[in-house]
């Protein structure tokens, strides 16, 4: 992480950093937090990045309760 953190740091007034086929969220955040310019990440990665089973979970129940709603409307 030292050298990530250093390659980072040069970017603040020199050529931009990409960072390059990210694969994991521990890399990810880190990369972040040192404020990266820019990332690739895996098409992989980034949908389990999008998505959230709790969050899934609500959508589901609220189309549900929205169905079942409009289904006592007169």
């Amino acid at each position: 992480m030292a050298l990530m953190k250093a390659c980072v740091a040069l970017e603040a007034d020199g050529p931009k950093l990409l960072a390059a086929s990210i694969r994991n969220e521990s890399v990810f955040s880190e990369l972040i937090g040192l404020r990266a310019y820019a990332v690739t990440l895996r098409p992989e990665f980034l949908n389990a990045l999008c998505t959230d089973p709790i969050t899934d979970q609500a959508i589901l129940a609220f189309a549900s309760d929205t169905a079942q709603s409009l289904s006592l409307a007169p």
